[in-house]
Formats: structure tokens, C-alpha cells, sequence
């Protein structure tokens, strides 16, 4: 079953190649790539690492779902300056997010792969605005200690060469989603239409986002149908809930976002206050100094 599953993704993508080859635009091949992907209906076969590591994970996922942030938000009564805050983190993630895909096409040994994953990476990169680049400064000053400290997951295990590892931390933030909104709708009800958050609440709960679902953890069991020792699963389970538990703290964030604005407000008003005493001070210092070199001049 594992062998079809991956002939079948294999076959999958090897449509989508020539398929793309007649489009013109990075937006509709990747739309194309995902539809294509969808309706081969790849199984999910009952030996999968993936599968394993979140039915394994589940009450994690739970944590995000059941929270105070989700409820609001599929409520409609989500403070618009914590889903203010929740979205710029979000982006400032996923510039890393990307990031950790590009590596993983980097290291990819197959060319179909390779494209899927290049694609990603920049679906990810602009997945809330088009428009919208980030530089290192920025993220370093901007990034909440929950983004530095998820993204640091990401990169480190990108980083570090082993692919297996590298997949099972980057897979929750996409399970996750797909899981948490798409069980939203069924556990506090679809959106209504006054809800300001129903088009980002269905964009997330479309069921095409479980054709990326089922990809990733496609290149996931590939990984580990080379050789999977106890040792490396166990580190596999360790990246995948330490990202669960992220996302969770992630979501909840957001409804901080008052007091954490009004805290680095009152920071940045001490620190321009203490920059503007020392800078009186400076001036009375040279003052002060230029009349002792000028005692007659002061007399």
C-alpha cells in the first residue's frame, strides 16, 4: 500500500509537470499543482509516520482549537487589534516558514519534488500580501519571543541536514491549520456572514488544502521508508509536538496583543526619555567644559 500510495503521488505529479508546462504564471501553476495533486487522491495508508505523529499529537491540536483565540475568532468577537497582532507574526513566521521550504528543495534529489517545494516556498512567503517583503532588521525587531522561538525550531532542524527531521517540524503549522478550522465549522458552527473573519476562516478550511497535506506527509513517510530507527523517531515526535505546542502559544498571543503593545509602547517612551536626558546632559558636559577651558573669557 505504501509503494501505490507513493506511485500514485509519483504519477500525480508527473501530470502536473507536463500540465504546467502549457500555463503562463507562477499563481496558476500553483493552483493547477494543488487541484492536480487533490484529485489523485493519494492514500493516506495506515502505516504513516505522518498520520502516526498527529493522531499521536491530537490532544495538541486540541489545545489550538479549543482556545480562547479560535473561538472568538469563528464567533466573530475577536478583538481586531489581536488578530491585528496575530497576523503581522503571522507574516514575520512566515518568512521563515519559507525559508525552511526552500532548504528542503534544496536538498531534494528529485526534480518533481523539487519544483512542488520551490512553489510552496513562495506560496508561503506572500500567503497574506503579494506585496509585502520583510528584511532580517525587520524580523529581529518586530518578531515576538514565541515567533523567534518557533522559527528557531524550523531553521534549526532545516539546517541540520536531516530531511526527515526537517519535514516533521515544518508539518504541524500545515496539518494544524488545515485540522483546526476545517473542525471549527463543525464544533462552533460555520461563520456567519456578518463574522468579519469568515472569508480567512474558509480560505483555511477549504478542503484543497489537504492535497499540501497529504504531499508533505507523502515526502515525510519517503523519508522514512529509507530507515527509521527508534532514536530518530523519537526526535521526529519531539519536533512535531514542540511545533504543536507553538502553534498553540502562537494563537494565544494574539490576545496579549493589548497589554504587549501598551508594554513596548512604554519602553520605547522610557527609552526616548532616558535618550533625551542624556543627550541635555551631554550638551550641559560640553558647555561646562568649554567655559572651563575659557576661564577669562568666562570672567
Amino acid at each position: 500500500r505504501r509503494q501505490r500510495g507513493r506511485h500514485l503521488a509519483r504519477r500525480g505529479l508527473q501530470s502536473c509537470r507536463r500540465a504546467v508546462s502549457t500555463l503562463r504564471g507562477a499563481a496558476m501553476a500553483r493552483r493547477l499543482l494543488c487541484w492536480i495533486a487533490l484529485l489523485s487522491c493519494v492514500p493516506t495508508v495506515s502505516g504513516s509516520l505522518g498520520r502516526s505523529l498527529f493522531i499521536a499529537n491530537e490532544k495538541l491540536a486540541n489545545v489550538s482549537l479549543h482556545g480562547q483565540f479560535m473561538q472568538e475568532l469563528a464567533q466573530g468577537t475577536l478583538d481586531p487589534v489581536a488578530f491585528d497582532y496575530y497576523l503581522k507574526q503571522d507574516d514575520l513566521y512566515l518568512s521563515k516558514y519559507a525559508r525552511a521550504f526552500a532548504l528542503l528543495a534544496a536538498s531534494s534529489t528529485d526534480d518533481e519534488e523539487f519544483v512542488w517545494l520551490t512553489n510552496q516556498s513562495a506560496t508561503f512567503l506572500f500567503e497574506h500580501d503579494r506585496d509585502l517583503y520583510r528584511d532580517e532588521a525587520t524580523f529581529e525587531l518586530k518578531a515576538s519571543p514565541v515567533t523567534f522561538a518557533y522559527t528557531n525550531l524550523l531553521l534549526q532542524a532545516a539546517w541540520a541536514g536531516d530531511r526527515l527531521l526537517a519535514i516533521a517540524a515544518a508539518l504541524p503549522c500545515q496539518v494544524l491549520y488545515e485540522y483546526v478550522f476545517s473542525k471549527a465549522i463543525q464544533v462552533y458552527g460555520p461563520p456567519k456572514d456578518n463574522n468579519p473573519y469568515k472569508k480567512f476562516m474558509m480560505e483555511y478550511a477549504n478542503p484543497e488544502n489537504h492535497a499540501v497535506t497529504l504531499m508533505m506527509e507523502g515526502i515525510l513517510d519517503s523519508e522514512a521508508a529509507n530507515g527509521l530507527s527508534t532514536a530518530k523517531a523519537q526526535r521526529a515526535g519531539y519536533y512535531y509536538a514542540t511545533a504543536l505546542r507553538y502553534e498553540a502559544e502562537f494563537f494565544a498571543q494574539g490576545l496579549r496583543a493589548n497589554t504587549i503593545l501598551r508594554d513596548l509602547r512604554d519602553l520605547n517612551d522610557r527609552a526616548e526619555s532616558r535618550s533625551m536626558a542624556h543627550s541635555r546632559m551631554s550638551t550641559k558636559s560640553r558647555k561646562g567644559r568649554r567655559l572651563a577651558r575659557s576661564p577669562a573669557r568666562a570672567a
